[in-house]
């Protein structure tokens, strides 16, 4: 039996496993981590050492969490993978997944190279790293699928200016989480990564809940 079952390879869950190690499951359906802030392109900070925590816990990749049940124990989770269908025991499970359930908004990025500050209406722009680098941050409905996203994004590609070009579309959404968290819910502690501005403190936030947990 595990001290604590992770469901996402978040930033969030990097910080948990710093403290539980191999006492610590992490289960997450992609095949990389990391994935709130970088897939999204949301990435102000670089902070990819922070993987390296995952070499020290028990990581499932490419792996859908199937069921969470609680026991007299703690919680069985049945997840279904590469293995086939497998139940993991935990004394805890921490989710610090990303998704419409926990948030209030998203929005679909795009990497652009231009030379003056990019301006697109209803889009948030920013300085990326890099020279004339900028993240475009697309607002769309929390309902909304890949498909209808990279259209809206055509729509933002169209007004381009001659001196503008795309380098990179996100592969993930980029989620604004809901206030109120961590919270607990059927005795799940529900920790969104992205809930925190970048993945430093979203690594800090998953030390700091072990390590209040043990106080």
């Amino acid at each position: 039996m595990y001290d604590v079952i992770v469901l996402g390879a978040t930033f969030a869950a990097a910080g948990i496993a710093q403290q539980h190690k191999e006492k610590c499951l992490v289960i997450e359906r992609r095949a990389q981590a990391g994935y709130e802030f970088f897939a999204a392109l949301d990435f102000t900070v670089a902070e990819t050492e922070i993987y390296a925590h995952f070499k020290n816990c028990h990581t499932l990749f490419c792996t859908e969490l199937v069921s969470v049940q609680k026991n007299s124990d703690g919680f069985a989770c049945v997840t279904h993978g590469v293995q086939g269908f497998c139940t993991y025991y935990a004394k805890n499970v921490i989710d610090t997944r990303c998704n419409t359930e926990t948030s209030i908004s998203k929005t679909y990025n795009l990497l652009i190279d231009s030379k003056e500050k990019p301006v697109f209406l209803n889009c948030r722009c920013e300085k990326a790293k890099g020279e004339n680098r900028y993240i475009v941050y697309c607002p769309v409905p929390l309902s909304c699928g890949y498909a209808e996203a990279r259209a809206a994004a055509q729509d933002i590609i169209g007004q381009f200016s001659e001196t503008q070009r795309l380098i990179l579309s996100a592969y993930e959404f980029d989620y604004h989480i809901k206030e109120g968290y961590p919270k607990t819910r059927d005795g799940i502690l529900l920790l969104p990564s992205k809930a925190y501005k970048n993945p430093k403190l979203a690594f800090e936030a998953g030390q700091r809940i072990v390590e209040e947990a043990g106080k």
